[in-house]
């Protein structure tokens, strides 16, 4: 039994504890606990859903009718929710065809990856764990339909590694943690040793409000656009300024895939958006610094690294597209996917904003030129190295569709 052979799920939506104040549409992260246990079961490949939930939970019957009345709302206006999903008062009621099924709390908070890891055990029945201690997520067949919380603790019980959190009585430390759960590792030293630290501030908070990832991209574009406009003074307090407006665009730019994530956001449109808006910005950056430098000390050479910088941009954009359209399609299930997946991760740490401290520097240092040469030599050296190991890949599919026709 593997993962893709579990169709159906059971959502439990009954308290923990009579006096519970969390309930199934509370919003963590911007998205409610019911929405979250089905887009993050949806994506884990579940096909199907049973919400149990029943009278006796709720102090009358006009509350259980309202909550019921507006979790159905909140599904039905939900685009992201594709999958099918009904109402069960009891477990008994379940009635998938699969003899395997999933059960887990709508208080359990669990990242994708993890549960995914959970469902491709092998075991057919079992009950989740983390540290050896019972989590409210288990595999049950059709002869665990009488079932009861104290249950679960009979159940063979397995260790999972990744997130997967109760919602306890500090529900802002677990959306925290949640959060970090889902942020990309693919960064540069200072994403993960500033800017990263800073930016969970900021994103927890942005998330909950509901707005757009996407929303938060266009800012950081217009900040670090406003950045290099303000570096065309050539005035020392005002490139200091700019400076650290660029490092705030960093920090803006960190922000909006952990928004997107943990709001179940993320899109096309917004991995363009991202790879698209940081060009902009770093074309109109080097242009403005190349302005500024040679007003201050007219020479051509400052002319030849900013037009050196603008070309290394372009043509590095471009290849970057061709990595992330033509070259993934052409590799994909193939024996070269782990490669590919190094090339990722070469190209997101050579494309970090690294180099903002460094702009920072030479601002207070009153020059930039030296920037400037630092900045034209290493981007040369990327899109030529990166149009090599394009080369690479290409040759290993040429080779290989070679091997598979003879």
């Amino acid at each position: 039994m593997n993962y893709h052979e579990i169709k159906n799920a059971v959502i439990d939506l009954s308290p923990i504890e009579a006096a519970s104040s969390t309930n199934p549409i509370k919003k963590i992260g911007g998205v409610t606990l019911v929405q979250r246990a089905i887009i993050t079961g949806t994506r884990a490949g579940i096909q199907n859903f049973y919400l149990w939930d029943h009278k006796e939970n709720h102090i009358s019957e006009e509350c259980y009718q309202k909550q019921k009345k507006c979790i159905e709302k909140i599904l039905q206006e939900d685009g992201r929710i594709s999958c099918s999903w009904q109402w069960i008062e009891s477990i008994a009621e379940y009635s998938g065809k699969e003899d395997v099924f999933l059960y887990y709390h709508y208080q359990t908070l669990l990242n994708v990856k993890t549960l995914e890891k959970f469902c491709k055990s092998e075991n057919r029945i079992e009950c989740a764990s983390q540290k050896g201690n019972y989590i409210r997520l288990a595999k049950l067949g059709f002869q665990n339909l009488q079932f009861s919380f104290s249950f679960l603790e009979t159940l063979p019980k397995r260790d999972i590694e990744g997130f997967i959190e109760h919602l306890d009585v500090f529900p802002k430390k677990t959306e925290s943690r949640l959060l970090e759960s889902l942020q990309s590792p693919l960064e540069g030293m200072v994403d993960v040793y500033f800017n990263r630290p800073i930016g969970r501030w900021i994103a927890l908070p942005l998330a909950r409000t509901g707005i757009h990832p996407n929303f938060v991209s266009l800012v950081s574009i217009g900040i670090g656009i406003l950045s290099a406009i303000c570096f065309l003074s050539g005035h020392y307090w005002q490139s200091i300024i700019a400076a650290f407006m660029l490092q705030i665009s960093a920090i803006l730019d960190c922000i909006d895939g952990d928004v997107a994530r943990i709001q179940f956001k993320e899109s096309k449109l917004g991995r363009w958006l991202d790879i698209t808006g940081d060009n902009i910005v770093h074309i109109a950056l080097f242009i403005c610094l190349g302005i500024r430098e040679y007003h201050l000390s007219p020479d051509t050479t400052i002319i030849l690294l900013c037009s050196l910088l603008v070309f290394a941009t372009i043509v590095s954009f471009f290849l970057v597209l061709y990595v992330q359209t033509s070259l993934k399609s052409a590799i994909k299930n193939t024996p070269f996917s782990a490669s590919f997946v190094k090339l990722e991760k070469f190209i997101d740490k050579m494309t970090s904003r690294d180099f903002t401290v460094l702009l920072i520097l030479g601002s207070f240092l009153g020059n930039l030129t030296w920037f400037l040469w630092l900045s034209a030599i290493g981007s040369q050296f990327f899109w030529i190295l990166l149009v090599f190991r394009i080369f690479i890949a290409k040759k290993n599919i040429r080779n290989q569709e070679r091997k598979n026709c003879s």
